[in-house]
């Protein structure tokens, strides 16, 4: 079976398996995406078939362009401290909606979805929550644990900002380590892309090194086009320092799944685009300091075919990946 084929056949799998399509919508899948033509619009495209198709897919749409997700990874994640805000979010040079955020500077593991998006007034509404690390640890665990630190760079030691009366202790005390993981997921709760960005920093003002790591991954069955991921670098502050990574991810092949599964209503539902393409970005970084506090942060973003489907959480955790 080729890769194609698995991707189609495990993205119907997971639509009957909740019930979403029946036999005969599976059967019209059988052709390839490959080989499988992108539906002309009717002369009045029915409204009711794109709801009917976005509700097989669990998304729903209001009346003002709100668009809901319904199946969340939060649901599965014991968050406590929850919040629920909506972020007016900027547009690129391109028009994209630009998901950005951060953490607050600290020492949690936070976990941040959107759960809504407007993309006519570029508003999401986002989830955001508290794990523990043991939670934490076990939801970026799929993406290749354990990697290298693939870049370092030296620092002098400076004035710290640490805490008075420290002493002197072995010397991988003087170091903390943060990462930022990001994901774009489809409808169906599969990641799409995935990007990382791992930092480690001494403490209080000591000399030593800075380390970064940025392992990224997509969808193993589709077939596809990658621009990065790149090391953006470290920076320096007075009182610590951060790094940054970014990645461009190009797909053909989940418009191409939705409209063989889903014929004219899922062209309807990926947004009535006249190509396939989706493109998946994503840019993170970390800042660590020297009071042992850190904070993550992204601007990701995604457009083409059927991207209103998707959706994207990110989340900042403490340790090395």
């Amino acid at each position: 079976m080729s890769t194609l084929q698995q991707r189609r056949a495990s993205f119907a799998r997971r639509l009957t398996a909740i019930g979403c399509i029946t036999a005969t919508a599976v059967a019209l899948g059988a052709a390839t995406p490959a080989n499988a033509a992108t539906p002309k619009p009717s002369p009045k495209p029915s409204s009711q078939n794109q709801a009917s198709a976005l509700a097989q897919l669990g998304i729903s749409i209001s009346a003002d362009g709100w668009i809901t997700y319904g199946h969340l990874k939060a649901s599965s994640l014991s968050l406590t401290n929850t919040r629920t805000n909506t972020v007016k979010e900027s547009r690129n040079a391109a028009g994209q909606c630009v998901i950005s955020g951060k953490t607050d500077r600290g020492k949690k593991a936070t976990y941040s979805e959107q759960i809504a998006f407007n993309p006519t007034t570029c508003e999401s509404k986002v989830l955001t929550g508290d794990l523990t690390a043991d939670e934490f640890n076990a939801l970026v665990a799929k993406s290749g644990a354990a990697f290298p630190k693939s870049e370092k760079a030296p620092v002098a030691g400076h004035q710290s900002t640490g805490p008075a009366g420290q002493g002197k202790r072995p010397q991988d005390y003087y170091y903390d380590d943060a990462y930022t993981v990001s994901e774009w997921i489809d409808p169906l709760d599969i990641t799409i892309t995935e990007q990382a960005v791992d930092f480690e920093w001494p403490l209080y003002g000591e000399a030593g090194y800075l380390y970064a790591g940025w392992p990224s991954y997509e969808f193993p069955y589709d077939g596809w086009a990658t621009d990065g991921p790149y090391f953006d670098g470290f920076y320096y502050y007075s009182d610590g320092y951060g790094d940054e990574a970014n990645s461009h991810f190009i797909n053909n092949d989940f418009a191409a799944i939705i409209y063989a599964l889903m014929g004219l209503s899922g062209w309807l539902a990926c947004g009535a685009h006249t190509t396939t393409q989706a493109d998946f970005y994503h840019d993170l970084g970390v800042d660590g300091y020297d009071d042992d506090t850190a904070y993550g942060w992204w601007n990701d973003s995604v457009g083409g075919a059927c991207s209103n489907l998707v959706h994207h959480w990110a989340a900042v955790g403490y340790g090395w990946l």
